[in-house]
């Protein structure tokens, strides 16, 4: 293509694009239509996204309300190390506020003993204490709110904290009126939602180390230096890729999992959100039917069948993309593998910028599958021979 026409082609090829991709959606990666219809599961929502891309290849009801259980922990955890600064030196003495019954699950708190922020985020998120999300309610509350006398109001600035946090996440579809996930009125959250959460998550290095582990065992860091120590409530599910996640589970809300597989050898991480899969109690209120890892299972199964992990800048990995490239001058930076789907179309758009300098950002690639948008990825000045 001659350089001297380069002007004139880039101004059309903008405008052709101005009004192509304004449909697209405002947050890369983000779409509400499934791209691939996902497996036949119990759960009433699925939300399944290539975290490293943000390109989704599941979807089912993402934006349906539904309640999470104890998956509000993760929102929970968040806002707690949003407002402590030093989690390992912060410490925090149980009181009688932050026991819970003996129904739900706990890391069994003992009134008195003294634990740092970091103790209390494990026993939160591995066995999913309720009592662990009381005392830091209580005392991040207090915190917020300049009331430590007063848990329970110290607690409600807390959750308060935890809705302004989720505003600010874009959680459209969420509300939290605790910070255990017990089921509740008027409080909810969404497969899409709780997949911004997790997002959240992984992208914090001290929750992240927490929820990879499948135990704990460590000493309160009080005189009484009890031993505390307990599995996750996802280890035995540790396998196929399975590195981490949160568990939910209540009466009303069903089964539920945000769970954390690696792919591609481990260059790629996908989080999988299942929420409301069948879940039944026996008489005594033991669990009796619980599907949402056979659903896990279906999904990762599909997702190894329908999906390969390629390098986009390899040739013939997007038809026709490598060429165009080299027409127009630019190139990639060390992307990431994306999800390639084994059957079915993957198409795109290049959104591209006046000529600047080598190697700074010139434009935008818009993945497809089909005609949904499902990624985007950023693309720099090649080297142009003569200049």
């Amino acid at each position: 293509m001659p350089k001297s026409n380069a002007k004139t082609l880039f101004i059309t090829l903008l405008m052709v694009l101005s009004l192509a991709l304004q449909s697209l959606p405002a947050s890369a990666g983000v779409t509400l239509v499934s791209p691939i219809a996902p497996p036949e599961v119990t759960a009433k929502a699925v939300y399944v996204v290539d975290q490293t891309t943000g390109i989704p290849l599941y979807s089912q009801n993402p934006d349906e309300r539904l309640g999470i259980g104890s998956m509000v922990k993760i929102m929970t955890a968040l806002v707690t190390l949003k407002w402590v600064e030093d989690p390992d030196n912060t410490r925090v003495t149980i009181t009688d506020y932050d026991p819970v019954d003996p129904v739900y699950s706990k890391m069994d708190l003992q009134v008195g003993d003294t634990l740092t922020v970091t103790q209390l985020l494990y026993g939160l998120m591995l066995p999913s204490g309720g009592d662990a999300a009381n005392a830091l309610c209580r005392y991040v509350g207090g915190i917020i709110s300049g009331v430590t006398e007063h848990p329970s109001i110290a607690c409600e600035s807390f959750v308060g904290e935890m809705n302004t946090y989720a505003a600010e996440l874009g959680l459209d579809n969420s509300r939290f009126t605790n910070p255990d996930g017990r089921d509740a009125d008027n409080a909810y959250s969404s497969a899409q939602d709780v997949y911004l959460m997790t997002d959240a998550m992984m992208r914090n290095d001290k929750l992240m180390g927490i929820i990879t582990q499948n135990a704990y065992q460590f000493y309160s860091v009080g005189p009484e230096n009890r031993l505390y120590a307990a599995d996750s409530t996802l280890a035995e599910y540790l396998t196929n890729g399975i590195i981490g996640g949160k568990t939910g589970s209540e009466v009303k809300a069903g089964a539920n999992v945000s769970a954390i597989r690696e792919v591609n050898g481990g260059s790629n991480k996908v989080i999988i959100v299942v929420m409301g899969s069948d879940l039944q109690y026996n008489s005594v209120g033991g669990i009796e039917v619980d599907t949402r890892w056979d659903d896990v299972a279906a999904i990762n199964a599909a997702m190894d069948a329908d999906f390969s992990w390629q390098n986009p800048s390899e040739s013939g990995v997007i038809p026709g993309l490598t060429t165009e490239m080299m027409v127009w001058d630019v190139q990639f930076k060390n992307p990431p593998a994306i999800p390639i789907p084994v059957s079915g179309q993957i198409a795109y758009q290049m959104q591209i910028g006046p000529v600047v300098t080598t190697g700074e950002p010139a434009g935008t690639l818009f993945l497809y599958y089909g005609d949904t948008p499902v990624g985007e990825l950023p693309l720099y000045q090649a080297e142009i021979a003569g200049q």
